[in-house]
């Protein structure tokens, strides 16, 4: 289980938010813009063992500004010898993406994912369910660990109702956690991730099976519930 988290959630105290989550994923900026509170949050995680990843909120419109993005993401970790555990989100939901066709879309993704991958993190990509439905249809994607935000979508066992295979799952845009006021993202994430690594053919290796599948196991296992 794990957060989200940007500016807009203000003053975060970590030494009460590490006894409720296992991982962080962190703001780094929009566009190429640093994000005020990110170098805070990470100093936050460091200093509480919780590992992170990046997220950046993109306005891309084509691969070169894609890249650009990826060169600002790169440039400010290796500015601040920064070095995350999870992967380095392209966050993709702003409406300049409406418009833009399947290749174009596919363009940009690619362009931001390559770059991340050259410089040797592991990218990935986050975006509303509804798109990975209709817009990321391509067999590109598959080679990309995929963030997914479906609010609400629980089946009846409390697991994620999208049929694909997911990475990562944003159930929540209103969770509630000590050292944070008010409302904070909660995710769960299927896969342990080996931090940075620039052979990502790991990732062909394995089978993804949906998030909403039931698990049959013979022995006794330890469960996590996510908070309500």
């Amino acid at each position: 289980f794990g957060i989200d988290v940007s500016i807009w959630n203000g003053s975060i105290d970590w030494t009460k938010v590490k006894n409720e989550v296992d991982f962080a994923i962190l703001r780094i900026g929009y566009e190429y813009t640093l994000d005020t509170r990110f170098l805070e949050y990470v100093q936050g995680c460091i200093d509480n063992d919780i590992p992170y990843g990046v997220y950046i909120y993109s306005y891309a419109e084509s691969r070169q500004e894609a890249v650009d993005e990826a060169k600002f993401v790169i440039n400010t970790l290796e500015k601040y010898d920064l070095h995350p555990y999870l992967p380095i989100w392209f966050d993709m939901e702003d409406e300049v993406h409406v418009a833009l066709s399947a290749s174009e879309k596919q363009a940009v993704v690619q362009g931001f994912c390559d770059t991340i991958l050259d410089a040797g993190y592991q990218p990935g990509l986050y975006t509303f369910v509804s798109w990975f439905n209709s817009h990321f249809s391509s067999s590109y994607y598959d080679s990309l660990p995929q963030w997914i935000a479906q609010i609400d979508g629980f089946t009846a066992n409390g697991t994620s109702s999208y049929a694909g295979g997911t990475h990562m799952w944003q159930y929540s845009w209103e969770g509630s956690i000590s050292g944070i006021s008010g409302n904070v993202d909660c995710n769960i994430c299927y896969f342990e991730y080996p931090g940075i690594n620039s052979d990502s053919s790991y990732l062909s290796k394995c089978t993804y099976y949906p998030s909403n599948m039931d698990v049959t196991v013979s022995t006794a296992v330890n469960m996590r519930q996510y908070p309500s």
